[in-house]
């Protein structure tokens, strides 16, 4: 690892957190501005900057605020965000483990007064304001070494992962994406996903931040790890089975416990999501389920047995990991305590979509919601009989 340096100024963070592989010295920022230039603010943790306008070749720890130069470059690590604001008056919202070049800052050299401004985004995440244009239009482009996206006054998310770059329209604006021959032009609320040579587009607005969530094709062992827990099997007759099964047609993800003689059972199919969901604008959770029979009542002496409940840990602002849990339950003969829980009728399909009464946005879950670890459908309690045929985690 590279030796980490002492800041010339008190002011500045360590380099603990900058990549292993270049050596990194503090740089001390500069208040005059140029109309070729952009400023820069550190909104959180250690950011890296490598001032090839200036000449130098190093990455070095940025300080609070400085200016950047065509051609700089720009890296944040897991823990770190940044902000620029462009000569137009443009921003971009430099989210975590991203990098980025500012590959053309320019002004137009005849004319009426405008922009040429280039982001090459070489992975990671940005949201991109593109500002109202006091003269001609701006020609404002997002690059990746293969596809090229031209963005119009409006508001965008983009998303850089190894050969796939996709561009979202969050609310206003309109984007043309290109990759090889083909090319597609995006308005509100569309996005499109360029591959080399490949584009798909436009795509609904929303996508499903869940793979394989749909049963009735199948339980896939490469999306989903099933659990039955060791507590499952304490009664000696027990039945336990966590299955493909086939109820009124329809196929779905079978819960079946029997013979449970009052002991406690978890068991759960798991997926990793790992997903950073710092740039989307909506987030809604949707389960087709039915509850065919449980025998403890509501959610169980603890509010948190039920026969078919969906957990999701997250990661809020603050960096805290928190855990969100919604049940269902048919019945609650015994008055127990049904704490996130839902009382649905029994013995059919139902479709619950998340936000509800309880929740009116996943995005500001306690702590705000930045990133979501993973997600379980489970079904726990003594003895019980449910299905799940899909369940969709939709972000727009």
């Amino acid at each position: 690892m590279a030796e980490p340096l002492t800041p010339a100024r008190s002011s500045l963070p360590r380099l603990d957190l900058l990549d292993d592989r270049h050596r990194c010295v503090p740089v001390q920022s500069t208040s005059k501005r140029a109309a070729s230039s952009a400023q820069l603010t550190v909104t959180g943790g250690t950011v890296a900057i490598r001032p090839l306008s200036q000449g130098g070749h190093d990455w070095v720890v940025a300080p609070a605020q400085a200016t950047l130069g065509e051609s700089d470059q720009v890296r944040t690590d897991e823990g770190s965000t940044a902000f620029i604001r462009l000569p137009d008056g443009s921003t971009v919202s430099v989210l975590p483990a991203t990098e980025l070049a500012l590959s053309r800052l320019r002004r137009f050299r005849f004319g009426e007064p405008g922009y040429l401004l280039d982001i090459t985004v070489k992975a990671g995440r940005l949201v991109l304001g593109v500002a109202h244009p006091t003269g001609r239009p701006t020609e404002f482009r997002v690059l990746d070494g293969g596809a090229e996206v031209r963005l119009a006054e409006g508001n965008y998310a983009v998303r850089k992962e190894a050969d796939r770059l996709e561009v979202r329209v969050r609310q206003l604006g309109s984007a043309l994406v290109r990759s090889g021959p083909f090319e597609v032009s995006l308005g509100s609320l569309q996005r499109a996903v360029a591959y080399p040579g490949r584009l798909e587009g436009p795509l609904p607005p929303e996508e499903d931040l869940i793979r394989a969530g749909d049963f009735g094709q199948g339980v896939d062992d490469r999306a989903w790890q099933p659990v039955i827990e060791e507590a499952c099997w304490a009664a000696p007759q027990v039945q336990n089975r966590l299955e493909l099964g086939r109820v009124d047609g329809e196929q779905a993800a079978r819960f079946f416990r029997q013979g449970s003689e009052g002991t406690p059972c978890q068991m759960f199919l798991h997926q990793e999501i790992n997903r950073d969901v710092s740039d989307l604008i909506a987030l809604r959770l949707k389960i087709v389920f039915r509850i065919d029979r449980h025998s403890l009542s509501g959610g169980g002496y603890l509010g948190s047995e039920y026969p078919v409940q969906v957990r999701m840990l997250y990661r809020g602002a603050d960096g805290g990991e928190r855990l969100w849990v919604r049940g269902f339950y048919t019945q609650n003969v015994e008055g127990r305590r049904t704490d996130h829980g839902v009382k649905v009728d029994g013995g059919r399909w139902v479709e619950y979509w998340v936000p509800d009464a309880e929740d009116p946005s996943l995005l500001t879950l306690a702590g705000g919601v930045r990133y979501i670890r993973w997600i379980e459908v489970m079904a726990s309690g003594h003895d019980f009989e449910a299905y799940v045929r899909k369940i969709s985690l939709l972000g727009q």
